[in-house]
């Protein structure tokens, strides 16, 4: 209560308090227990509340916090350009990968006649996957072209 503006008044202290429960739950951190011998329900901690990570700062004269995932979720939102640049920049690092193991494979299959069978498979998925690789590449730059 000393990190809000709430002072001591009791009712807006428990509004304040049911809202953020009302959030963890939407955000499936905290799930309702509710038992026949109680009237108020009870709040338990999921498995992925124990797995995120807390963002809390204080804003203005009110204590905030959010898991640093929805953080990211909301920048990611607002600020696609940067998200589709970096997607953009690592499915370009990962086709020029794909690009060398196909060559690596293709030279080894001269220099090793008896591995050429066996790396013929995995020769081709390389080449698939470099396929979707370029798939992937041309969606992101018309989007961010779009954007």
């Amino acid at each position: 209560m000393k990190f809000t503006n709430l002072g001591q008044d009791k009712h807006k202290a428990r509004r304040f308090v049911y809202r953020h429960i009302l959030r963890l739950e939407r955000l499936k951190l905290l799930e309702k227990v509710t038992e026949k011998s109680l009237t108020k329900p009870k709040y338990q901690k999921t498995s992925q509340f124990s797995k995120t990570k807390w963002n809390t700062a204080i804003k203005g004269s009110e204590l905030e916090s959010e898991p640093i995932e929805l953080k990211h979720q909301k920048e990611n939102r607002f600020f696609p350009k940067i998200t589709l640049q970096k997607r953009l920049e690592q499915c370009e690092s990962d086709f020029l990968a794909c690009i060398h193991e196909f060559e690596t494979y293709k030279n080894l299959c001269l220099d090793y006649p008896h591995l050429a069978d066996s790396l013929l498979d995995i020769q081709r998925k390389t080449k698939t996957q470099s396929s979707k690789l370029v798939g992937e590449i041309r969606a992101i730059k018309m989007a961010l072209t779009l954007s």
